[in-house]
């Protein structure tokens, strides 16, 4: 049977995968993001994040403590520097060899077992209706990050949007802990740790989700873009992203590692480490958001369809 499409990757455990070329609806798409899900994912460190100055009193808040990570909302009071320091050009940050960069990456890891199949999918756009994004790191590094933006911490981290919720999960399959920072999740774990990336559908419509790790497309492992194939996510269904594709049956598995022996500073660059990326894409004629279409059928409803009477059935008498 001839395929409607060009047709990319894969299936995880009997779930299909493949891309597809984009193409205009064929009916109208309507997305309706919601706020990150309140019940999320767990695995801790032993750190501490200290203030570098004693905050006055009014401008600090109590601290909270969260698997050995102290996330404060203090604030250090202004003082003189004590020594002139040289001027930076660049208030950005500075590019540092991976090897001495702290913190955590994702690593090749050993191989698993891992089958997937082709199939035909359409996109409805060249877009994505959706992007979630989830960062890692230890438990130390990531209360830093998570404190500069008000973070509060959380048991189970995940992502959910438009009905497809995301999430990193450990060895034995519980969703790893983190902190909630508005719209942004910071996931803990710690080096040497096995985990996989968890895509669950509440919705009655497919997606292909392009899933990249650290910069990297999980597939073909080459620097993630938007255009290329991804597993295909069936209507209620679940994919588990176990590593980077080896073949159609393997893959290497993710484990968190230094940022020096991660895939991607083996690859050549490590910009990009400590972050995850997951982009849907709505299958063409797709309706994701039943209630939203139904307000649109509703506000066309005609309530004169017809300005006349219609004639009876003809009964037939005997």
């Amino acid at each position: 049977m001839k395929s409607i499409a060009p047709v990319a990757l894969l299936a995880l455990s009997s779930l299909a995968a493949c891309a597809s070329s984009g193409g205009p609806y064929a009916r109208p798409l309507y997305v309706s993001a919601q706020s990150a899900s309140s019940n999320a994912p767990h695995a801790y460190g032993a750190s501490a994040r200290e203030a570098s100055a004693p905050a006055s009193p009014a401008a600090s808040t109590p601290t909270e403590v969260y698997g050995g990570a102290v996330v404060t909302g203090e604030v250090s009071a202004s003082r003189q520097p004590e020594y002139d320091a040289p001027a930076r050009d660049d208030a950005g940050p500075v590019d540092v060899a991976p090897e001495a960069r702290p913190g955590l990456a994702t690593e090749w890891g050993e191989a698993r077992y891992s089958a997937m199949s082709y199939a035909p999918f359409v996109r409805g756009a060249a877009t994505p209706v959706d992007v979630a994004t989830i960062h890692y790191n230890d438990a130390g590094l990531a209360a830093m990050q998570a404190v500069q933006h008000g973070g509060r911490p959380a048991r189970w981290v995940g992502v959910r949007h438009d009905g497809v919720r995301v999430s990193l999960r450990g060895e034995g399959g519980d969703a790893l802990p983190g902190y909630y920072a508005g719209d942004t999740v910071y996931v803990l774990g710690s080096a040497g740790q096995h985990y996989t990336i968890v895509i669950e559908n509440t919705t009655p419509a497919r997606f292909e989700t392009v899933v990249s790790v650290d910069g990297l497309d999980v597939i073909n492992g080459r620097p993630a873009s938007m255009g290329q194939r991804g597993y295909i996510l069936q209507p209620y269904g679940r994919v588990e992203v176990e590593g980077f594709r080896q073949s159609r049956d393997t893959v290497a598995s993710f484990r968190f590692g230094s940022v020096g022996d991660s895939y991607a500073a083996q690859r050549g660059d490590a910009r990009n480490v400590g972050v995850i990326g997951v982009a849907l894409f709505a299958e063409r004629g797709a309706v994701v958001d039943l209630e939203q279409n139904e307000v649109e059928l509703r506000e066309r409803a005609n309530p004169f369809p017809n300005g006349f009477a219609p004639p009876p059935p003809r009964r037939a008498y005997y």
